[in-house]
């Protein structure tokens, strides 16, 4: 058991560490006077993290890049809410892929890609973003990259979760990616 939980927490670092990587290098897109959108890859970790270690995992994972990502490279205030809707794309794949449910089919994967993306990166993050400031119009760019990037990042989720299942097979994860 010892060993189980050991890889979990090493494959978690090293998904915490690609995702705050990712995310640092993200293109940030200024419009309005402010922020509107960073375009990154880290989205895709998170998600994964959740889909495959679970929604405890996941929240962690998120809301800790969130918190890393602003003390290596602060791209304005702190504001606890993208903290909170980063922890929260980790948890709802976790959920929709709890132990029983882990049919990892691209349509899934998609499907929670969507929903997850739609909750948090269109609806939570511009809501918040209305809420400091800025003017409505900006959910129209939000709205056009969430959906653009739905397809992408389901597609990079689903060859991870295939390549990992083949990794992992016979190891103590191999058990948590069943």
């Amino acid at each position: 058991m010892k060993n189980k939980t050991t890889q979990t927490i090493v494959f978690a670092a090293l998904l915490l560490t690609l995702a705050v990587v990712l995310k640092i290098f993200g293109i940030p897109v200024s419009l309005f006077g402010g922020l509107a959108k960073d375009i990154n890859l880290s989205p895709v970790i998170i998600l994964y993290s959740g889909m495959v270690l679970g929604p405890v995992y996941g929240g962690l994972i998120g809301g800790a890049t969130d918190l890393l990502v602003f003390l290596i490279r602060p791209l304005g205030g702190y504001f606890p809410l993208f903290t909170i809707t980063n922890a929260l794309m980790g948890i709802l794949p976790g959920l929709f892929f709890q132990r029983g449910h882990r049919n990892f089919k691209f349509v899934k994967i998609l499907l929670v890609t969507l929903l997850t993306q739609t909750v948090c990166s269109f609806v939570l993050n511009t809501l918040t973003l209305i809420y400091l400031g800025m003017p409505p119009q900006v959910a129209w760019l939000r709205a056009t990259t969430t959906y653009i990037f739905v397809p992408v990042y389901a597609a990079l989720i689903f060859v991870l979760t295939i390549y990992s299942l083949r990794l992992f097979r016979g190891t103590p994860l191999a058990v948590q990616n069943e």
